[in-house]
């Protein structure tokens, strides 16, 4: 069982995908010829598309020789809606052509699940994958999206992650960083925010800041700068509710985002209320995506730490480069 998302127009065919049990592209104006092969589409690219260059042709060729050759039954299959919540199912069936009233006519027939999956909830390794701007593309987290959208996972393929547990080893970065009292654990989060770009702006974490950590700019490589605001709280198992997601909200000021970070995790009425589409949406992490990005940014969080002669954080945080998968 393999992965692949189909994309459908940035969210605005989704729910046609999901309500005629489908996936689908818009390239092709009639059904390939065999073989189905990859200069057969780039040579049909070429005539339906002569304004784009080569680079473009053989990218968007690419991704429909993906669609048509590289998609079995029994795969999974994953789109979006614009507001980035997941629809996931099977494959049902071999690609197939049809033209009628809706205008992407190269086809997957799908069973979609009726519940969507929320793409915050995932690792970070996952949402960054989603990141792809691709129409069609394979996904190398299986396990994870399987097991997001209450799949079954393979034995065999269960057999084969069993020389590398990632879970357990996720847990266990993250039990040595509970070891971490409160105040070393937001000097841990303010160095992992500096390495993506975050620059203090105030300084907060003390009475009268209405439960703000941290408040400044998160400036992205000079493409983006995003006033943000983050609360951090260092919980071992206790979820963080709807009640602190409300109370977060009616702390943030006006033109600013919010990001709530914890060890632990988040309610469902939580996660529920930070992504309300009538609200400003608050961003999430929770133990598991917070190990995720120190795993991500450990070389740059530890130099910091290092110039910082931080010697108390730098010995109860370096591991064995072999125990952080790259």
């Amino acid at each position: 069982m393999k992965a692949y998302f189909i994309r459908a127009l940035w969210g605005e065919y989704t729910q046609i995908f999901k309500d005629r049990r489908f996936a689908a592209i818009g390239w092709l104006d009639k059904i390939p010829a065999e073989p189905h092969s990859r200069d057969y589409f780039i040579q049909e690219h070429r005539r339906l598309f002569p304004d784009n260059g080569d680079a473009r042709t053989y990218q968007n060729a690419g991704q429909i020789f993906r669609f048509w050759n590289h998609i079995k039954e029994g795969d999974i299959v994953v789109s979006t809606y614009r507001d980035g919540r997941l629809i996931v199912g099977k494959a049902t069936g071999n690609p197939y052509f049809e033209k009628d009233d809706f205008t992407f006519y190269e086809r997957i027939p799908v069973q979609w699940n009726d519940q969507t999956v929320n793409r915050y909830q995932l690792s970070i390794g996952l949402q960054n994958t989603l990141k792809s701007s691709l129409t069609v593309f394979s996904i190398s987290q299986v396990e994870e999206i399987a097991q997001a959208a209450g799949f079954d996972v393979p034995e065999s393929k269960k057999k084969d992650t069993i020389p590398f547990d990632q879970a357990k080893l996720t847990e266990n970065i993250r039990k040595k960083i509970l070891t971490l009292d409160a105040a070393e654990f937001e000097l841990l989060v303010s160095k992992l925010l500096q390495t993506l770009g975050f620059e203090a702006t105030q300084e907060t974490g003390h009475v009268g800041d209405r439960g703000i950590d941290y408040e400044g700019i998160l400036k992205v490589n000079g493409v983006a700068s995003v006033k943000l605001q983050v609360q951090v709280k260092r919980y071992e198992s206790n979820k963080i509710n709807d009640t602190d997601i409300r109370n977060f909200r009616g702390s943030l000021k006006r033109d600013f985002q919010g990001t709530f970070i914890t060890l632990s995790n988040f309610a469902p009425k939580a996660i529920e209320g930070a992504n309300n589409p009538a609200m400003e949406t608050i961003n999430l992490i929770n133990g598991k995506q917070f190990v995720d990005l120190f795993i991500l940014q450990y070389d740059d969080v530890m130099k910091l730490l290092f110039d910082d002669e931080n010697e108390v954080l730098i010995e109860k945080l370096q591991f064995k480069k072999t125990l952080i998968p790259l």
